[in-house]
């Protein structure tokens, strides 16, 4: 494994944790938002201004379709998703079931995740593939 391929790997063990954490603490952190919310704000933005994102928008947006052309499985999944997630919603529409007690942030943030993990795990499963070719 080389240098670059162990900054990606602990860079994601770094993600799980705090996944992790987020999913235990959940209910702690929405009780203390108005405390956590600028250290966090300037947290996120230190880190924004020391990484390396070299692409624009445009860039990404290309990125992405060549993934998903690549991979025609993306496609199958996001219709078994949508299906599912429309599923929920109507389920949960016509049940008239108050979701605001029952659901947190962590389980909002969990269906954006699912609905672009797919994505991430290529383009990290690239990224560490062309991370063990630089030696």
């Amino acid at each position: 494994m080389t240098k670059a391929q162990k900054k990606i790997a602990s860079g994601w063990v770094l993600i799980i944790f705090l996944l992790v954490n987020w999913a235990i603490f959940d209910e702690w952190i929405l009780e203390h938002w108005e405390i956590i919310q600028w250290p966090l704000f300037t947290a996120v933005f230190i880190a924004l201004m020391f990484s390396n994102a070299k692409k624009g928008a445009g860039e990404g947006r290309q990125e992405i379709n060549r993934i998903v052309k690549e991979n025609p499985w993306i496609k199958i999944y996001l219709a078994i998703y949508g299906i599912a997630l429309a599923i929920g919603v109507n389920y949960i529409i016509f049940n008239n079931i108050n979701i605001s007690k029952q659901v947190g942030t962590f389980e909002l943030l969990c269906t954006i995740l699912l609905l672009i993990l797919p994505i991430f795990i290529i383009k990290q499963k690239e990224a560490y593939i062309e991370a063990g070719k630089e030696i």
